[in-house]
């Protein structure tokens, strides 16, 4: 919940800012929710929140305030977007979006809105671009009919597919569907989307469903016979081919166009607990062994393979965890990567820790693999057997990978998590841990308040356009491809939809973007903070350094050594004065120089500006 917040408060940031540079009428409470989100993050990221190192208690009370911060940030985001589009001619007097997301509770995962369809007209979408840069994206609705089909805002019929919703037991719902359709996003844009129940050969493509080791009943999908002839369920896009093992549902390798395949075999497996006094619990790691796969010869878990012209997704339900993995057939990075979201739920379980573990064929040297240290740089790690296996498992906050001459193979996260490298070729990420005993530093409890929990990943496997002198430098960067990967991972396109056929809809505009240009896809926009006690914002760039020796660098990005222009950065207003700062935004630097107040940001830095906006 916690990179959830800080994404979805920082779009309530960029979106609130924009409404005071344009000196727009916003209700007077948002400064107060504003406030109130920003002080339950920094709550949360003092270190017994952030670590999970907390009594059950107050974990439940940083839940509470996470679930308050985020629904403060989405009304942050409603308002704000909503005061954008209308400007000041037409003032709502209340909210015409509903969220296309919600939490029951504070230990609930997040249960996408029924988006109901009508004759009566569309139902209209209204998504967000969170990324300073453009975006094609493959966006999920739920609805409550198949027949179903997609316009944009020239009234273009958009690419779609409808998927079954799937039951924990794998059985399509009969009810609900889940509709997917590719958009085109401007740089921080706002664009509606709208979608009509469909007659005939109008209607989205519906995908094809097939089960391995259950059966189901359903009249709306079709099965693939092909899937069930072969050995593995190989599924097939544009840009690569992924094989499934038809025994357990799990990715077991990846091929490129024009390359051989490497071997990428998932596997789900789980430590034990090492018996005696001093034992695991929520500071310590004490494992009883090698872990064991949770997979027998004779296991046989449910597979549902969902396949179609814009995703094939494989879900398998194996013990305490389901895994869904999907493969994009679009371009970008959907298309170049494998999402995997693992649902882990071990509160029947007792002194267990769950792991993902992947066994590949690339040969990284003298176990040395690279975990993230914060998102900001690259770690170059090393396993030693001279050391207990606990001492060779390291945190990954966003990214690890392993790399040979020739590949490298990545496991970008949305969450924090430990990691391990413990043979070559392995990448080993753990999910979640049940822990009965209380380690003796200062916790006084084990670790048993677990809970139904989603892990979201993808997996990226690149092959350089030149082999590596040396396969494991004391230095390392993420690909482009990568940082483009985690923006993606880590901010999700905001989606909500009309709650009211209002006539306000009429003074909408069908597409609104913040941006005059896009930013540079090497500088990442941190944030754009508002004073709220003065009439000034900060901005807060992040210019990431890359590697430049892949062949995978996304041609719809582009680089320009560094510089951004401040002073028409933003559509609708204009910057009078920029002043460098100090990250705490305490004290000044220099005054930016120059008609168009151009700066240029030296790679691997941060660097902040304070914007007095031209009132017109």
């Amino acid at each position: 919940m916690d990179r959830q917040l800080e994404a979805r408060l920082r779009l309530a940031e960029i979106l609130y800012s924009l409404c005071v540079a344009r000196s727009l009428k916003i209700y007077p409470t948002l400064p107060n929710l504003l406030t109130s989100a920003r002080r339950n993050l920094g709550l949360f990221q003092h270190h017994d929140g952030i670590t999970g190192t907390a009594k059950d208690k107050v974990v439940v009370d940083y839940g509470r305030r996470i679930l308050a911060a985020l629904e403060h940030a989405d009304t942050i985001i409603q308002h704000s977007s909503q005061a954008l589009l209308l400007g000041n001619d037409t003032v709502a007097d209340s909210l015409h979006f509903s969220l296309g997301e919600s939490r029951s509770t504070q230990d609930s995962l997040p249960q996408p809105a029924i988006v109901r369809l009508s004759l009566d007209g569309p139902q209209t979408l209204l998504l967000i671009n969170p990324l300073s840069s453009p975006s094609q994206r493959l966006v999920y609705v739920t609805v409550d009919m198949h027949s179903v089909f997609v316009t944009d805002n020239d009234n273009g019929t958009v690419s779609c597919q409808v998927n079954p919703v799937l039951g924990g037991d794998g059985s399509p719902s009969n009810d609900h569907y889940k509709l997917v359709f590719l958009v085109s996003l401007p740089a921080l844009g706002l664009v509606q989307y709208h979608l009509w129940p469909a007659a005939g050969s109008q209607s989205c493509s519906l995908s094809s469903l097939n089960s391995f080791h259950y059966s189901y009943q359903h009249s709306v999908f079709s099965e693939q016979q092909s899937l069930h002839e072969s050995k593995d369920i190989s599924l097939s896009t544009d840009t690569m081919t992924a094989v499934f093992s038809s025994d357990t549902g799990l990715l077991h390798s990846i091929t490129r166009p024009g390359a051989e395949a490497v071997g990428v075999a998932m596997d789900v497996v789980m430590y034990g607990s090492r018996q005696g006094k001093q034992r695991s619990g929520a500071y310590i790691f004490l494992p009883d062994g090698a872990a064991g796969s949770i997979l027998t010869p004779d296991t046989r878990p449910r597979i549902a393979v969902t396949t179609g012209p814009l995703v094939h997704e494989v879900v398998s339900y194996v013990g305490v965890v389901s895994v869904q993995q999907r493969l994009g057939n679009v371009e970008g990075v959907e298309g170049k990567s494998v999402a995997v979201t693992t649902f882990t739920d071990i509160h029947q379980e007792m002194d267990k820790e769950v792991v993902m573990r992947l066994r590949s064929s690339i040969s990284n040297d003298n176990g040395v693999f690279y975990t993230d240290l914060n998102g900001l740089q690259l770690v170059r790690r090393k396993t030693m057997s001279k050391l207990p296996l606990q001492g060779n498992v390291y945190p990954m906050p966003t990214m690890a990978f392993i790399q040979d001459s020739h590949h490298r193979l990545s496991v970008l996260g949305a969450q924090p998590q430990g990691v391990a490298a413990l043979k070559q070729g392995w990448l080993e990420v753990f999910l979640d841990r049940r822990l009965s005993k209380d380690d003796e530093r200062g916790l006084g409890q084990g670790v048993k308040d677990n809970k139904l929990t989603a892990a979201h990943f993808r997996i990226l496997l690149e092959t350089r356009a030149k082999p590596l002198t040396e396969s494991s430098p004391q230095l390392a960067y993420p690909s482009f491809l990568s940082l483009v990967a985690m923006d993606t991972l880590l901010h999700h396109p905001h989606v909500s939809f009309t709650s009211s056929q209002s006539k306000i809809f009429a003074h909408l505009p069908a597409s609104l973007s913040l941006l005059s240009h896009p930013i540079p896809c090497d500088i990442f926009m941190l944030n754009l903070r508002s004073d709220l006690s003065r009439p000034k914002s900060a901005v807060i760039l992040h210019r990431r350094g890359y590697d430049c020796t892949f062949t995978s660098t996304p041609e719809w990005c582009q680089t320009s050594n560094g510089t951004v222009e401040l002073s028409r950065l933003f559509t609708g207003v204009t910057v009078a004065m920029a002043t460098e700062m100090y990250l705490s935004l305490l004290l000044e630097k220099t005054a930016v120089s120059g008609a168009s107040l151009s700066v240029t940001i030296p790679p691997m830095e941060i660097q902040a500006f304070s914007l007095q906006w031209n009132h017109h």
